[in-house]
């Protein structure tokens, strides 16, 4: 079960990544191209990562960004690149961009 000093944390996180959504409707609405509205969300989603992980217990953090080195190279997680890599194409990452994680059950 989930640390309960957790879970508002993971709950405000979640809610900045799904606004990041409403950000790149209002963006494709102005004309901005899908892959500079992909690559700033998946900017400030790694930002928003980054933040959040200030407050959350080191040694998660430290599992967290060992895991992340692993798989995508990075600690922080994947960038516009890698992602474009595996959706192909600058559509899914913005997508991908504005969906959380989920989170395995413990």
């Amino acid at each position: 079960m989930a640390d309960p000093r957790w879970v508002p944390a993971r709950i405000a996180y979640e809610q900045d990544v799904r606004a990041l959504a409403g950000e790149a409707r209002r963006r494709e609405a102005e004309g901005e191209s899908p892959e500079a509205i992909a690559r700033d969300l998946v900017r400030r989603r790694n930002a928003l990562k980054q933040r959040f992980r200030a407050d959350d217990d080191p040694g998660v953090v430290a599992l967290m960004e060992q895991r992340n080195r692993l798989k995508y190279g990075d600690p922080i997680g994947p960038d516009a690149d890698w992602l474009f890599r595996k959706y192909r194409s600058w559509e899914a990452v913005i997508a991908a961009a504005c969906r959380p994680a989920r989170i395995a059950p413990s």
